[in-house]
């Protein structure tokens, strides 16, 4: 005969455990941090023992619970599995995530199939948004964007993002030095439509260049469309990082500065507000994975034919952000395991 066992106590604890707060695990649960308190409480009256250190009004976890909340975290996984199959009658688990066009076939497309090797048993279906209420409005379970105060959806800080000039490197004839190709060489405009990305004139006179004409050059409406076209080597552009990376890392471009331009520009995993599936939490923490692996892998040297040598990390540096980009909360633990990203909510 079974113990008896707390189930809703213990789902309590899990979740103010795995947050470190019980504000957020009360958020998770759709119930009030009161109720949180309350079942902890229980639960801990029933243990007859403490399951948080508290210093300072923060939780903190001892040994002895930290080594107790990952077998209960991987339990209540086996419940879900569990109560799925017999819900479902063995359906496939479904997931809907969003991004822009240019995110979605540069940096999300070349990845996904590492998630669904994670999760063999989920039907991915990727959608394209572009405008803020594409993100309010659609049927997703997450998205991928660029904007984080969209109302009723909660959002995480996932990455930044910085614009470098880059062409393909059979443009650059030996010993042409990186200044004189940014001044010779073609141009190639994206024209996307937003405050944020830097026209040619912007980034020459931020990063003090030596002035050129800038109204010719092939122009593109998207990102995906204009990076192509440097690949094919037709002239400079003015590239974003993480849309490029995978063709600086296989050398189809080449850098041509390692002065970047100082953007405030970033990306947020939204998602609708309440309870997360487990579904949801695991493609968060995938996500993150990934991109904390390319911020500490991702190193770009230029090509050889480049006079000087440059070496460019994708890892956050908050020396090149403008004094008035907001970085609160981004060293926080968000969600489980190795999801160390900063929380962000929207109203």
């Amino acid at each position: 005969m079974r113990t008896y066992i707390p189930l809703n106590a213990l789902r309590a604890f899990e979740a103010a455990a795995r947050h470190l707060s019980v504000s957020r695990a009360a958020e998770e649960l759709c119930v009030t941090p009161t109720a949180i308190s309350h079942q902890i409480r229980s639960l801990e009256s029933f243990l007859e023992a403490p399951l948080f250190d508290r210093k300072n009004g923060k939780l903190a976890l001892n040994p002895v619970t930290a080594n107790a909340l990952r077998e209960m975290s991987e339990g209540f996984d086996k419940l879900e599995t569990a109560l799925m199959s017999l819900n479902r009658r063995g359906q496939r688990r479904k997931l809907v995530v969003a991004a822009s066009p240019s995110l979605s076939s540069l940096w999300l497309m070349p990845r996904i199939d590492r998630f669904l090797k994670l999760a063999p048993d989920v039907d991915l279906s990727l959608c394209t948004a572009i405008s803020d209420s594409d993100f309010a409005e659609g049927p997703f379970d997450i998205a991928i964007a660029s904007c984080s105060d969209i109302p009723g959806r909660k959002s995480d800080y996932l990455m930044e993002e910085r614009v470098y000039p880059v062409c393909a490197p059979r443009l650059l004839p030996p010993g042409l030095a990186p200044e004189r190709a940014l001044h010779d060489l073609p141009l190639i405009h994206d024209d996307k439509v937003s405050e944020h990305f830097p026209t040619w004139r912007l980034y020459l006179e931020a990063t003090r260049r030596e002035p050129r004409d800038v109204t010719q050059g092939l122009r593109f409406n998207q990102s995906s469309l204009a990076i192509e076209a440097a690949v094919r080597g037709f002239g400079v552009l003015l590239a974003r990082s993480r849309l490029v990376a995978a063709t600086l890392a296989d050398r189809r471009l080449t850098l041509l500065s390692d002065r970047a331009y100082p953007l405030s520009y970033r990306y947020y995993a939204l998602r609708p507000r309440g309870a997360e599936s487990r579904l949801v939490t695991q493609f968060l923490d995938w996500l993150a994975a990934e991109i904390e692996a390319e911020n500490a892998a991702w190193t770009f040297d230029a090509a050889a034919s480049v006079a000087q040598r440059m070496s460019v990390a994708l890892r956050p540096d908050k020396r090149r952000l403008p004094p008035k980009v907001d970085r609160r909360g981004e060293e926080r633990l968000v969600g489980q395991k190795r999801r160390r990203l900063g929380a962000v909510v929207a109203g």
